[in-house]
């Protein structure tokens, strides 16, 4: 395996999780098979034709070209939830840091270090406890905090059209069944865990500002009206406003001038257990792939059986476009070879519209004939990457 490792993943972890310790180490234009990338922009390199598999330590793959590599048969992989506890402490900070002006009232004090007493008097802040919060999303990460939220003594509302059903902790979480119920509902809080879509931009607007709310912003920060929160930050219907994003459309300065808005460089997840967790699962399951062929919770491939090749078959693992008639040509091309197909297992996904194919041809190892298939295989149209994995 040819490794390249963006942002200083630590590459310990990283070998913790892979089988082969006789890794090479390559630059980009030195031919990796593999990258690992946590924050890194993928969609700004020239990648290179012999990446085999992408690992994302982190969740999302905003940063990562999927398009490209559904067209080059890359497996993406990242590691949904290992971040969910890091981020969930980190809203608890900024659940607390919106209802108790303490950084404004720190900030004030080294202006103002003889004043305490009058500082005191100035930044009194609301408890959370029989507070009330409406939690929008209810995956990985609003869960817990729906949870948290609960063990606090708070009133919790929860919303995700997504989820058929979530644990409402024996009725504690109270379940909202459309946007219309999610606006109407008021609370003092609410805390943002949703993935952005064309439906959803902008989604918390003028509507949901009124009487003081406390908006909390961990998921994205085009959710948000920007423009509309500054003027209501301004007016006081939105009482303080936190977020793990720097604003898109309005120059972050003006919402400082507020006093009630404070930005992180997105740190829900900079934990050193978090990225530990990422970077081991992604790790293991890049491993997998590129040695046995073995697909699991990939981004954009189908979900493989995990068996292995049978002693006296080589496997060929072979990507393509979900379309009639290519998988024919696939298995022409190894029968003409002189090859005999021990076993073939196919499976296909919807959302990306790729396949992925076990073919094991009855070969006690890999041989000339079975890599120049290979490439007669990865020239059909349709086939986006075809690869020996070799035997068991």
């Amino acid at each position: 395996m040819k490794l390249l490792i963006y942002d200083d993943i630590h590459e310990l972890t990283i070998l913790h999780s892979i089988s082969d310790l006789e890794l090479e180490y390559a630059a980009l234009d030195g031919n990796p098979d593999v990258i690992f990338v946590r924050s890194k922009d993928l969609k700004k390199l020239n990648l290179p034709r012999s990446l085999v598999a992408i690992g994302r330590a982190g969740s999302g793959v905003d940063n990562i070209p999927i398009d490209w590599c559904n067209q080059n048969g890359v497996a993406v992989f990242n590691a949904p939830g290992e971040n969910a506890n890091a981020v969930k402490e980190l809203v608890l900070a900024a659940l607390v840091l919106a209802s108790r002006p303490a950084f404004q009232a720190a900030s004030a004090l080294i202006k103002n270090p003889g004043k305490p007493e009058e500082l005191k008097k100035q930044y009194k802040g609301v408890e959370l406890a029989g507070a009330s919060i409406r939690v929008i999303g209810m995956g990985a990460i609003g869960s817990r905090v729906a949870k948290t939220c609960v063990s606090l003594g708070m009133k919790v509302f929860a919303y995700d059209p997504y989820l058929k059903s979530f644990d409402t902790l024996g009725g504690a979480i109270t379940v909202l069944p459309d946007i219309q119920a999610l606006r109407a509902q008021w609370t003092r809080y609410i805390t943002l865990h949703c993935s952005l879509t064309d439906t959803n931009r902008e989604m918390i607007d003028g509507k949901f500002f009124a009487a003081g709310v406390k908006i909390i912003n961990f998921a994205r920060a085009e959710l948000i009206n920007e423009p509309q929160l500054l003027e209501e930050l301004i007016t006081g219907r939105v009482s303080a406003y936190i977020s793990d994003f720097v604003p898109k459309k309005v120059p972050i300065e003006e919402f400082f001038k507020t006093g009630n808005a404070i930005f992180l460089p997105h740190l829900g997840a900079s934990t050193q257990e978090s990225e530990t967790r990422a970077t081991e699962k992604v790790g293991a399951r890049v491993d997998d792939f590129f040695y046995q062929g073995i697909c699991r919770g990939s981004v954009n491939l189908p979900d493989m059986p995990s068996e292995k090749a049978e002693p006296g078959r080589v496997r060929l693992l072979v990507s393509n476009q979900d379309k009639p008639g290519i998988i024919e040509r696939v298995t022409k091309a190894i029968s003409a070879a002189g090859l005999n197909i021990g076993s073939m297992t196919n499976r296909s996904r919807k959302d990306s519209g790729l396949a992925l194919n076990y073919i094991d041809v009855d070969l006690e190892s890999p041989d000339g004939r079975l890599q120049a298939v290979c490439d007669i295989i990865n020239a059909i149209d349709g086939v986006t990457r075809a690869r020996v994995i070799g035997n068991s």
